[in-house]
């Protein structure tokens, strides 16, 4: 009961985590937004000796190309994590509500849970390929050396995985509570006598 309530410790934390995620790529992306849609707008006003926002940018190796497709790239990645960590803060309250993670119908969420992750980051790194190529054809530069680690839901669809093989075997383990069935109590109607003639 020990190694149960310290694993109930740990969902609890993961949801508070889950929580705080989703709070943070929120904010996150509504930066990325903003940056995507003021930086067009300012990157030609000049702000110091006569330079531009984009020449200074420029100057500092980062010209506006290159920070605005990792904008667009960061609101794409943003926007998937927020999904994840709602999706995975959802799981985490139903395992927590069910009070064990060695239940069958936990298990099947749990690799239901893995698969959606691993999904949506394999799709999430097929769309930022695309976007970088689409953007280096606009600017008509080369983003080969932009590189973006978009493969942490990868790891966590694989720990998942893993762990509901040991959710299961302990789920076949726990000893099923017995189901008594209790026969209704058919009543018997009173025979009438029949009156002698």
């Amino acid at each position: 009961m020990r190694s149960l309530k310290i694993i109930q410790v740990l969902a609890k934390i993961m949801r508070i985590v889950c929580l705080v995620l989703f709070v943070i790529f929120i904010v996150a992306s509504a930066a990325c937004l903003t940056g995507m849609i003021v930086l067009p707008i300012i990157k030609n006003i000049v702000v110091h000796e006569g330079k531009t926002i984009a020449e200074l940018m420029a100057e500092n190796n980062a010209p506006f190309p290159v920070i605005f497709t990792a904008m667009t790239i960061g609101l794409l990645g943003c926007g998937a994590y927020i999904f994840l960590s709602y999706f995975n803060q959802r799981f985490f309250e139903e395992e927590i509500k069910v009070g064990t993670p060695f239940d069958h119908e936990i298990v099947k969420k749990m690799r239901i849970n893995s698969i959606v992750n691993a999904a949506v980051t394999v799709g999430l790194l097929a769309t930022t390929g695309i976007v970088k190529g689409i953007l280096q054809a606009i600017f008509q530069m080369n983003f080969d050396n932009m590189q973006f680690h978009l493969s942490g839901g990868l790891f966590y669809a694989v720990c998942m995985i893993l762990l509901s093989l040991f959710a299961e075997y302990g789920a076949d383990l726990t000893p099923k509570p017995e189901v008594v069935e209790v026969e209704p109590e058919i009543e018997e109607e009173p025979v009438e006598e029949s009156k002698a003639d």
